[in-house]
């Protein structure tokens, strides 16, 4: 969310961009202005999201650390979608045009599914874990899942099922990490590994418009 507008934010006003350096705007204000747009476009995104998708769902009497799961997954979907979006202007910033802005953006986003750690256990593909710190789907992932208490709420069922341990450990995700974890902690941290994530972005993009202006 928020993702295919501010990849195309940066690239597509460059010579306006140019021609605001000649008085005096710097990098960090033109991207300070992008982020403004995108925290706001995000949110309202996040927030008819989370509006449709929870409208009629029983979820878990209280969050990781909040007292309304709502409201904690609506901070979950819009903390994600942020870091993505904070991705996406890095990438702005980098590209020489508007076509392979989105070229980059795809490559990045497609592997977001894997290295999200909801398909597979990172912990079975070491050279995928380097890779998945800097991805934003995986700490979102690891966001909602401490919000839902998902790894109980994969093993509950209306119906009585025996299964061996082996197929309890694998439905209650046991091989991920402590970031799925339904506490206050973990929720934290997880929020914590998207803000850093959306800092090191925005940083990013302000070197790269730096650069540019050089």
């Amino acid at each position: 969310m928020g993702s295919l507008d501010a990849v195309r934010s940066v690239v597509k006003d460059r010579a306006v961009i140019r021609r605001e350096r000649l008085v005096g705007v710097r990098p960090v204000h033109v991207v300070a202005a992008k982020v403004a747009v995108l925290a706001e476009l995000t949110a309202v995104q996040v927030l008819v999201l989370t509006g449709v998708a929870l409208a009629g769902v029983s979820t878990v009497d209280h969050g990781a650390a909040l007292p309304w799961p709502w409201l904690e997954l609506t901070v979950d979907a819009w903390a994600c979608a942020f870091a993505g979006g904070c991705i996406a202007l890095a990438i702005s910033a980098a590209a020489a045009g508007t076509d392979r802005a989105l070229a980059v953006l795809a490559l990045v986003l497609v592997p977001q599914i894997v290295l999200s750690g909801g398909v597979m256990a990172l912990r079975d593909a070491p050279v995928l874990q380097p890779l998945a710190v800097l991805s934003a789907a995986r700490w979102g992932m690891s966001a909602a899942a401490a919000t839902t208490d998902l790894r109980g709420l994969e093993t509950e069922t209306a119906v009585p099922v025996p299964l061996s341990p082996a197929m309890i450990a694998t439905a209650r995700h046991q091989d991920s990490d402590r970031g799925w974890d339904h506490r206050p902690g973990a929720w934290l941290g997880d929020l914590g590994a998207l803000a850093a994530l959306s800092v090191l972005s925005l940083a990013v993009g302000v070197g790269m418009l730096s650069r540019r202006r050089r």
